[in-house]
């Protein structure tokens, strides 16, 4: 996996060339005509404002990241059932509201979609304490090793430096109007989404990392610095079986991008491509978790590690490890979802008190922000739980010693 290795800093370096040349461009421009010649719907120094809105965005999910680790470690069970019944509410109240504007064929497909959801959570209710433990241990593990914090910290600093750049390259893209292309913004966006899942990636091995060796190696005693040798291996070794495997998830999340902006006059037909990307995007992030605790763990390519993965969700409780594993997730999306509209919040109420400034897209690039940060951030969580399963998976009487109830909860799932 050595060209992804090079691939990747390589896009890096030419999306920072880019945006400084437009940097200085632009501000030649405004010097020579008095007008940037991207001045369609901002000017020079609107740019540099919203650069720094979006930076702002990112310090405010910094900021509310910290209050999500506080609410996981004091109320898991509370906040995971808040989560559930909010994204029932959500689906009645798109319905409703698709009523109001007649859109009566998918306001029932929301309908039947609540009560599926529903009907589901009435079936697997029997794994929200199972996934309260889970956050519990992974939460005890964190707290022995707060190194761990201070790396997802770090990645998310690099996450503001790289969404302050790629936010100003977006704006010239945006102030362009109809003169930018489709393939201009399916590079944009690939971008975006390849460089943030990559820096969350690196977390999340990381963590796996610093999980499994405690896993294996606390009762007999723990190397040096297990986190930072976790974190050495993810950006050296494992960096480009990382880079391959983002290179996926972020196709997929260009296309759900794509989906979502299409301008087509059958709503159903829409809804139903919609839904359909989302699942290929879920689904293509789940398997991927694995692949990558594989990598964390053992130092796999990625074709093997996903061999690996496929294996391990067929052999060992496939459907009880995703169900609990959705459930985490659930968690953590719905944080990211209110992260990043607080934010987008903030960026429109900014952007409206300037006149001839778009909010919407201040908002909408806002929103980005701050849903990245508390992604890299919370990703903590989720590559914890990931590492557990694998690990009890190879060796499940150890976790009999160090957490009997988390344990005869896993013999209960079968898993």
């Amino acid at each position: 996996d050595s060209f992804p290795a090079l691939l990747f800093p390589t896009h890096v370096l030419i999306v920072i060339s880019i945006a400084l040349a437009l940097v200085l461009s632009a501000k030649e421009d405004d010097d020579d005509q008095g007008e940037s010649s991207f001045s369609h719907l901002f000017t020079y120094a609107q740019r540099l404002e919203i650069t720094q809105m979006i930076l702002v965005s990112c310090l405010i999910g910094l900021s509310l990241c910290v209050l999500w680790l506080f609410i996981i470690s004091t109320f898991a069970i509370g906040i995971i059932w808040v989560s559930l019944i909010i994204f029932v509410g959500f689906n009645l109240i798109s319905a409703i509201a698709a009523f109001v504007i007649d859109q009566t064929i998918v306001a029932s497909l929301l309908i039947v979609l609540a009560f599926i959801i529903i009907v589901y959570f009435y079936f697997v209710r029997r794994h929200i304490e199972f996934s309260s433990l889970l956050f519990r241990l992974v939460i005890r593990i964190i707290l022995e090793y707060p190194v761990t914090i201070f790396f997802a910290i770090i990645s998310a600093l690099l996450q503001i430096v790289w969404l302050s750049v790629w936010g100003h390259l977006a704006v010239n893209a945006f102030s362009r109007g109809s003169a930018v292309s489709r393939f201009e913004l399916f590079l944009l966006f690939l971008s975006l989404f390849w460089t943030t899942q990559v820096l969350q990636s690196i977390v999340h091995v990381t963590v796996s990392g610093t999980i499994s060796r405690w896993y294996f190696m606390h009762q007999t005693g723990m190397p040096l610095n297990p986190t930072y040798n976790s974190w050495k291996k993810a950006v050296s070794y494992s960096f480009g079986s990382i880079c391959l495997g983002c290179t996926l998830v972020a196709t997929v999340r260009v296309t759900r991008t794509i989906a979502h902006s299409l301008n087509s006059n059958n709503r159903v037909l829409k809804f139903f491509m919609k839904w359909f990307v989302q699942v290929a995007e879920k689904a293509t992030w789940k398997f991927n978790i694995y692949a990558f605790t594989q990598i964390a763990i053992y130092g796999k390519s990625y074709f093997n590690a996903s061999l690996d993965a496929w294996q391990l969700i067929k052999t060992r409780g496939g459907i009880d490890v995703l169900i609990n594993h959705d459930i985490i997730s659930l968690v953590l999306l719905l944080m990211c979802v209110v992260s990043g509209l607080f934010t987008a919040f903030c960026g429109g109420v900014w952007a409206s008190q300037h006149q001839q400034m778009d909010v919407r897209t201040v908002a909408g690039m806002c929103f980005t922000a701050g849903f990245a940060i508390n992604g890299v951030i919370l990703e903590i969580f989720e590559s914890g739980v990931a590492s557990l399963f694998v690990c009890y998976s190879e060796d499940s009487d150890i976790l009999a010693q160090t957490d009997s109830i988390l344990f005869s909860k896993f013999r209960e799932s079968n898993i």
